[in-house]
Formats: structure tokens, sequence, C-alpha cells
């Protein structure tokens, strides 16, 4: 881990660990609570938790459902814009608000497999708690990867199987909408 990331990770504790395996191998993760942004040399991917009132988006794929709908910085793009992009192309919302509340950080454990997209052995994605603007379907891309979105009720998606990183963002975006309405 370079230095910048191991001064930023640091002081945090995570509040939830598990491995996970991905296309390009397998990975520790660890989940962190905060507001501050990350090295941005770090950072490969933005997702957010979109709660509107007691409803939350769920986005299904074809190897899981899951709360953290985003994706993926394309050159020069900063977290925020990717973020608004990926929903978009994703599931045809917008945002009407967003704030960071964490990171996901990933550390490769096998070694960096040849054309990885990914910063080796450790990069970042930023959580963001979000509300939901407008819902534009014909901006939706069609591919094989989301294959829909909704909003459900928080104790319908509290009922997925979720790992302790998504309930832990859940409950952190939920104290975040809380927190703007008064």
């Amino acid at each position: 881990m370079d230095d910048e990331l191991a001064a930023f990770l640091g002081p945090l504790p995570p509040f939830a660990e598990e491995v996970v395996i991905w296309n390009v191998g397998t990975m520790r993760l660890a989940c962190y609570l905060t507001g501050v942004a990350p090295p941005r040399g770090s950072v490969t991917s933005a997702r957010a938790v979109v709660t509107d009132g007691d409803r939350v988006l769920v986005a299904h794929e074809p190897a899981e459902t899951h709360i953290l709908p985003g994706g993926r910085l394309e050159p020069g793009e900063t977290p925020e814009d990717a973020l608004q992009r990926e929903l978009l192309e994703e599931t045809g919302w917008s945002l009407a608000s967003f704030s960071p509340i964490g990171v996901l950080h990933f550390t490769h454990i096998d070694p960096v497999p040849e054309g990885s997209p990914y910063p080796y052995p450790d990069f970042i994605q930023v959580v963001y708690a979000g509300n939901p603007g407008a819902y534009h379907p014909e901006l939706k891309e069609a591919d094989d990867y989301v294959l829909g979105s909704e909003l459900v009720p928080v104790v319908e998606a509290r009922r997925l199987p979720l790992g302790a990183g998504q309930v832990g963002f859940l409950d952190a975006a939920i104290r975040a909408s809380e927190r703007d309405v008064v």
C-alpha cells in the first residue's frame, strides 16, 4: 500500500471485512465510514446507496442483487461525475443530492492478472449516500451487467443477502438522509 493511502486509512477502523472473488482475482475487502475524500490516485470507482424516504434503490445483476450501484471512473473524470454518469447508465436515475459516507478498500491477494484495469495491490471505491432526482429510463444502457433496478422498502432490502459492508453503508445512508431532513 502506498504511503498516502496508508495515512488515509490508518486512523479509520474498518466496520466490515471479507474476502471477495472477482474475475481479476481474490481480494480482501475492508469497509470504512468516512466523509473525507481518499487519495484521488487510489480511487477507481464511485458507488451510492440511494434512499428515498423509507425506500432504497436495489440493482439486479446476473450474479447478485445489491444496493451499491455505480462504477468505474473514466480518464479525467471525478468520482462525483462518474457516480452521476454510472447511476444514469445502470439505473436511469439522476441524483438530486449526494455526499460521501465511506470507502471500500480492496487489496489483491493473488498476483496481478494480465490486463487488470485496477491498481495493484490496493484500490478504493468511494461510497456516497444519495437521494434520487429524476428518473430517465431512456438513458439506461442496455447490457447484460445490470438487469434492472427498483426502489424497494428498506425492510425488504434488509432481507436480501447483503454483506455486512452493504448493511453498514445502508445504515449510514439512512442516518445521512435523516440529518438532511431535520
